[in-house]
């Protein structure tokens, strides 16, 4: 692939108040490598690389909003314990000219084990149809 090919790719473009420095956005990928709610420095690095590869901005993972039984491998943002780890990589990745994209996740009813997911949080108390 050339520049002159997509002669748009590598330009930059405003979005918002922000700048990006091109049009090359690195879309979310479930990676398993946060523990315990956390960033780790395997996280933390599987990022830099790709900021220092030079990616405009990276949607993450999706993040966890809601604390209580749930899966530990996903970064949870639902209180103060995560916020010095999240500062270090967004820090991190903004040193390469990258932006971070949060998404927050709640799945809900959604529940990909056996049984019924009694300790759902959800508008509805009706189980949900999928989560069978």
């Amino acid at each position: 692939m050339t520049s002159s090919a997509y002669p748009k790719l590598l330009s930059p473009i405003a979005i918002g108040n922000s700048v990006l420095k091109n049009r090359v956005i690195f879309a979310s990928v479930y990676t398993g490598m946060a523990r315990d709610f956390q960033v780790t420095p395997q996280l933390h690095d599987f990022h830099v690389a790709r900021a220092r590869a030079g990616v405009a901005a990276i949607v993450m993972e999706p993040f966890l909003m809601w604390g209580g039984p749930s899966a530990h491998v996903q970064v949870a943002v639902h209180g103060r314990d995560q916020l010095d780890d999240l500062r270090s990589l967004a820090d991190a990745a903004g040193d390469h000219g990258c932006h971070l994209l949060c998404q927050i996740q709640d799945p809900g009813r959604g529940y990909h084990g056996t049984g019924r997911k009694l300790f759902a949080v959800a508008p509805s108390a009706l189980p949900d149809d999928l989560s069978w």
